[in-house]
């Protein structure tokens, strides 16, 4: 049974489509939701709010079923603008993107590169094979690592933070929000394993090239969707539903900032700055180069802060009483 705290919001509070509106979440505010007349928007929409649901499934399913965000965004709405084929691929496309951005945007490109600072980062010995000891000395050295740099457990689900409340997760007042910290953590150390024995954190001779091609990037990928279905996780996850942000779908970003760790008492390790950053990389306009607004345009960038800043997608946009419908 789930322990959840009645003040936590899940997918059960979401309801894509209330009174014939949904939210649109680009512009913050709702819209009708007219399939008959503009179906090529309604499809827009509705592609935009289902991947802003599957980010709070993906944190415990690694993928993305329709039967995960069905109490959200009932089958029966989605018909109205797309064939189930149409969805079926929508939903691949979902899939393969998360699994971009988590295995290699965030484990291989950010976090494993990290740890390749460290000196005692496992080496590879060419022609020799892994014995059961040497890979389960590896997985100590995983461990190792995520307890002594707890932060990159929050790398990990950063494309996830515009949809999950990922600090309750960490805060673990409940046993169902402790299973979800300890659950991210295995996740890491497993997924850290499987890419090294997989060579992706090694860098072939081209500008980028990640080891093993496309075939171990697959073997990630369907690794990484098994470990849900796994034991001891599959019975320790059921029923545990992950919590959603008061901000849900808002464009949230995790923060980046770096601060030094230290793995060993005597060894510091030098902090390490990621391939992308929370701000995108790009760097500030001087202001002889910003660009005028109109006094119209100013007033609605002050009424998207405002939004924001009062959670544009809240409780009074998003969220209802579990079990009701408005």
């Amino acid at each position: 049974m789930s322990s959840l705290s009645q003040s936590m919001s899940t997918l059960k509070n979401v309801h894509a489509i209330v009174d014939g509106k949904i939210w649109d979440f680009p512009a913050m505010k709702f819209t009708r939701f007219d399939p008959v007349n503009d179906r090529e928007r309604c499809q827009i929409l509705i592609s935009q709010y289902a991947k802003k649901l599957f980010k709070v499934a993906y944190l415990t399913t690694h993928t993305c079923r329709q039967e995960d965000i069905e109490c959200s965004l009932p089958m029966e709405n989605v018909l109205e603008v797309f064939s189930p084929e149409e969805w079926i691929q929508k939903l691949k496309a979902i899939k393969k993107e998360l699994h971009r951005d988590v295995l290699t945007g965030k484990l291989v490109d950010e976090i494993m590169a990290r740890w390749q600072l460290y000196e005692d980062y496992p080496k590879r010995q060419p022609g020799e094979a892994e014995s059961r000891e040497k890979i389960e000395a590896r997985m100590k050295t995983w461990e190792r690592f995520t307890d002594k740099d707890p932060e990159m457990t929050r790398w990990l689900v950063a494309p996830l933070a515009e949809s999950i409340d990922y600090d309750e997760i960490l805060r673990a007042e409940t046993p169902d929000m402790a299973t979800l910290r300890e659950w991210t953590r295995s996740c890491l150390v497993a997924a850290a394993e499987k890419a090294f024995s997989l060579q992706r954190d090694v860098r072939g001779l081209e500008l980028g090239k990640r080891g093993g091609g496309h075939q171990s990037a697959f073997a990630l990928n369907r690794e990484w969707e098994d470990l849900p279905n796994q034991e001891p996780w599959k019975s320790r996850l059921l029923g545990v539903l992950v919590p959603i942000n008061s901000d849900f779908g808002g464009g949230k970003r995790t923060s980046m900032t770096i601060i030094p760790t230290t793995l060993d008492d005597d060894d510091s390790v030098a902090p390490y700055t990621p391939r992308k950053t929370s701000g995108g990389g790009k760097s500030r306009s001087k202001p002889s180069e910003k660009i005028q607004k109109t006094e119209d345009e100013l007033k609605k960038e002050s009424e998207r802060r405002k939004l924001r800043r009062t959670g544009g997608v809240t409780a009074s946009n998003i969220f209802f009483p579990i079990n009701t419908r408005i």
